[in-house]
């Protein structure tokens, strides 16, 4: 007979990895932390679509007339510094239209190359890695 193995407790996030011309969308927090478009799963959303959970993310974050496309590549990763630790799904994508609005949860934006090295301590480097093998 197996022992049990112990469950693990996550909050699971959504992010939207949008790329342009070989650079990738990121956000700056007002404590410069720099992050990714998305966030996490609200109470009454847990049966909901990624995909229209993303598409709320996406409206608070970066406007109603910001539009983007999703590749259909997902991908998990998890943010363990933190606790309970987070569990990403990575919904790589590309921006198709209309401009970015920030919210008041972020001050600025930069789409910053996929090989720049600044992105190795980016706090979702772990997911920037695994976009890079997909594209």
């Amino acid at each position: 007979m197996n022992p049990r193995l112990p469950v693990q407790t996550f909050e699971v996030g959504l992010k939207l990895y949008c790329v342009k011309d070989g650079k990738l969308l990121t956000l700056v927090r007002p404590d410069g932390i720099t992050d990714l478009p998305g966030g996490r799963i609200n109470v009454g959303e847990e049966t909901a679509p990624f995909q229209d959970i993303l598409a709320r993310e996406i409206t608070e974050e970066l406007g109603e007339d910001f539009k983007y496309e999703l590749d259909g590549k997902e991908f998990v990763y998890i943010v363990k510094n933190r606790e309970p630790p987070l569990l990403i799904v990575g919904l790589p994508g590309r921006q198709v239209g209309g401009e970015i609005t920030l919210s008041g949860e972020h001050e600025s934006f930069e789409w910053i190359d996929l090989t720049d090295e600044r992105l190795k301590d980016h706090k979702h480097a772990r997911g920037i890695e695994k976009l890079r093998k997909l594209v």
